[in-house]
């Protein structure tokens, strides 16, 4: 079983305990939200719209964390193309002067622009 259909159960059988909590519980209450009072509401909704808006929350900061990490992932592949391109670079530079430094010595000469390694 992968992980995504994992997951879709687990919030299949938490939608299904929050319905049947919900339904348990159908009394109307009275709710205090800062300034303003409601009374006469099912506890039922109440329940459903804080799950509703726990789910939302949740998806909200999932989403940022996937914006975050995908534009990392975009930083990191646009930076390996740089440094791919800078090893292309040198390593074209690296057969330039090979090629130079053969010529050089069948001539019994040393480019200029070939520094030698001291043997010591």
């Amino acid at each position: 079983m992968q992980k995504n259909q994992f997951m879709f159960i687990v919030g299949l059988l938490v939608c299904a305990i929050v319905a049947i909590f919900a339904l348990i519980n159908s009394q109307t209450v009275a709710i205090n939200l800062f300034f303003y009072k409601f009374e006469g509401v099912s506890q039922a909704v109440v329940i459903f719209v804080s799950a509703a808006l726990g789910a939302l929350i949740v998806t909200l900061l999932g989403l940022v964390k996937h914006i975050i990490l995908k534009n990392e992932v975009r930083r990191y592949k646009k930076e390996t193309k740089d440094l791919i391109a800078q090893v292309d670079a040198l390593t074209a530079r690296t057969q330039d002067l090979t090629e130079k430094l053969q010529v050089a010595e069948a001539k019994n000469e040393v480019p200029i622009d070939v520094v030698q390694p001291n043997d010591n």
